[in-house]
């Protein structure tokens, strides 16, 4: 496998692993503060912050490759690039928030409790993030939706079609 193969394999995995995490963090909350369900969701941000650090070198890469596609803009791949280093920060602050969360509870610190609402929080914000940069980056994929430049991306997918099938 060549390298933009290993970053379209583990381009996701950051952004599966923060919605996944979050969803389990909740759940530990529902559970009656379910201690084992909420650390494994601390793992989860840990994993997904490690992948994304490797999504991001590997998508370096990427860029020489994408740019010679036809249909391709600088903005959109300046764009996505300026999103997903905003997602790269976001996940790897919520990877160290979650590992020292992981390291207060196990030591049974006072402040545990509270690090777990902060986390919950800071994940729900990187969710943000990693939403954009799946639009971005789909967008820089899905050429048939492009011309030039970028389509509204305020319309519905039907109406982007339809400004595109009318240039």
């Amino acid at each position: 496998m060549n390298i933009d193969q290993w970053n379209i394999l583990l381009n996701f995995i950051p952004v599966i692993g923060t919605v996944l995490g979050v969803l389990m963090l909740v759940v530990g909350f529902l559970l009656r503060n379910n201690v084992i369900v909420k650390q494994i969701a601390l793992a989860i941000f840990i994993v997904s912050a490690l992948s994304a650090i490797v999504v991001f070198v590997t998508g370096a890469a990427v860029n020489e490759t994408v740019e010679k596609l036809p249909g391709v803009t600088e903005n959109i791949i300046k764009q996505h690039t300026g999103i997903k280093k905003l997602f790269l920060s976001f996940v790897v602050i919520l990877g160290i928030f979650s590992l020292v969360t992981f390291l207060t509870d196990r030591k049974k610190i006072m402040v545990a409790p509270g690090l777990y609402v902060v986390t919950l929080l800071l994940s729900v914000g990187t969710i943000v993030f990693a939403k954009q940069t799946v639009s971005t980056g789909s967008e820089i994929r899905n050429i048939e939706i492009l011309k030039g430049e970028r389509v509204q991306t305020e319309q519905t997918p039907s109406q982007n079609a339809k400004a595109f099938n009318e240039k």
